[in-house]
């Protein structure tokens, strides 16, 4: 067994400790659980300290961030809950369109650095409001762009404590996801962009916030996207959608299954007449159906089962199981 008192004696001489953070409250659907013991490590070697401690103790390890796309579960976190901030945020023009930035900082602020500096390339992370790590980890992307597409390398800390960096080759990127696993914590990444004109890419990187505006739940209590956009159907599933929606859509064949970039999560739920459809204090948004919405008193049981009802209703009418794309801690995944 676990000695959890031992274990936060040790972990207090190495950085702060919180007990019975409320990381759910402050989320962005502001709902959800607490974190059963939270640090938030200064540097590096804080971090790999903490991290080398709590796997010698046996103690379960989570990595939280802005919590923009997060479902915290009601109730408690429980282990070590990790929150990258003050120590992971510093931000360095290398030159030649390289920039350093710490896995901590929020993207809006990284996006607007890249641009004062006159790099761009970045400008779609406006569109993002999470944490480069992140952001990494999900291979995020909106508007034309993609973290794959910029990231040079990232530096990590595992659960062991040990230090390393992977090259882009090494992450192993797919439509939002990585192949690393999650016993490593970003720390660092160096992203390649493209010299420009800043006052261009100011531009460029209000045009995509007005687009925000016009098409997403901007200001309210939401988890984000909330299902990945599906890419490979069965024959008899794309058949049923292209009559559903009177259109054929382009699309390839591979092995069984036919490939399709055009058919939207959003674009499915709203033909299912989900548009609206609430559960508790949950709601699917009426401007954007691939949003869930807090619309006052909601519980994080509560967007979880609207999501779950969603992906039931839609496998029900199209033969398709869409993925979240969520992140949900706490409890059983």
């Amino acid at each position: 067994m676990t000695n959890m008192t031992d274990f936060k004696a040790k972990l207090e001489q190495i950085t702060k400790v919180k007990y019975g953070a409320d990381i759910g409250k402050t989320s962005w659907i502001g709902c959800g659980g607490v974190a059963e013991i939270l640090i938030s490590p200064q540097s590096v070697d804080e971090l790999s300290q903490s991290l080398k401690l709590a796997t010698q103790y046996g103690v379960l390890i989570n990595v939280i961030g802005a919590r923009s796309n997060t479902i915290v579960r009601d109730g408690i976190l429980r282990g070590l809950t990790i929150w990258l901030k003050k120590g992971f945020t510093d931000m360095e023009n290398l030159g030649d369109g390289l920039v350093r930035v710490g896995c901590g900082a929020l993207d809006l602020t990284f996006a607007n650095f890249c641009a004062e500096n006159g790099i761009s390339g970045c400008e779609f992370l406006i569109g993002i409001p999470g944490t480069i790590g992140g952001n990494i980890r999900m291979n995020a992307g909106c508007y034309g762009g993609e973290i794959k597409d910029i990231l040079q390398s990232v530096d990590y800390v595992d659960f062991d404590g040990n230090i390393g960096t992977f090259t882009n080759a090494d992450m192993g990127f797919s439509y939002r996801k990585t192949a690393i696993g999650h016993n490593f914590i970003f720390t660092s990444a160096v992203f390649k962009g493209k010299i420009a004109k800043s006052d261009e890419i100011f531009v460029k990187m209000d045009e995509i916030s007005q687009k925000r505006k016009k098409t997403q739940p901007i200001g309210r209590k939401t988890v984000g996207s909330t299902f990945k956009n599906p890419r490979f159907f069965t024959k008899s599933s794309f058949e049923k959608i292209c009559e559903e929606f009177g259109q054929n859509f382009d699309c390839t064949r591979e092995n069984d299954d036919f490939y399709c970039d055009k058919i939207h999560s959003w674009m499915l739920i709203d033909k299912a007449g989900l548009r609206g459809l609430s559960h508790g204090g949950a709601k699917i948004s009426d401007i954007h159906c691939n949003f869930l919405v807090n619309e006052g008193g909601a519980t994080a049981s509560d967007f979880e089962n609207l999501g779950n009802l969603v992906i039931a209703k839609i496998f029900d009418k199209f033969g398709v199981k869409l993925e979240w794309e969520v992140e949900r801690i706490g409890g059983d995944v």
